[in-house]
């Protein structure tokens, strides 16, 4: 059986029995789509609307910062391994255009990889999903 739903919200409780060969088949027309899904984009950051968030379609891109003077092993039960680790100078966009496709290249060998290009301070960094960072220094 096929019910066709509008729906202006965000989440949908579907409520009965299922069995294992039903599906749901959501449709969302295009013009419902609040963001383009290939299109590297800022959004004013939601606890500071002077600073901007680097977006790809819906994910949160993140600069990585590396593991410069993090200890051996970051899981550990206290922060005393962290204690004496200066933190590492944060990336700042300067002078950028509000484009981003005028300073952020995609690289060619892996999809979901950026590169900043000549409008950071103190250098350039690369940007990747924020889901995707992990075990060292980053920056949204």
């Amino acid at each position: 059986m096929r019910t066709k739903l509008t729906l202006t919200v965000v989440f949908v409780a579907i409520l009965g029995n299922c069995l294992l060969a039903d599906a749901v088949e959501p449709a969302v027309p295009i013009k419902a789509q609040p963001f383009s899904l290939n299109r590297v984009r800022l959004r004013p950051a939601r606890d500071d609307k002077a600073s901007v968030v680097v977006m790809y379609g819906p994910l949160v891109l993140a600069g990585e910062l590396g593991r410069e003077g993090m200890p051996d092993s970051d899981c550990n039960g206290n922060n005393v391994a962290h204690a004496d680790n200066k933190a590492p100078l944060v990336p700042v966009l300067v002078g950028a255009s509000q484009d981003p496709s005028a300073w952020l290249k995609r690289d060619p060998g892996e999809p979901l990889r950026f590169r900043t290009v000549g409008v950071v301070k103190p250098k350039d960094v690369s940007l990747i999903p924020l889901a995707n960072l992990h075990h060292q220094r980053y920056t949204v």
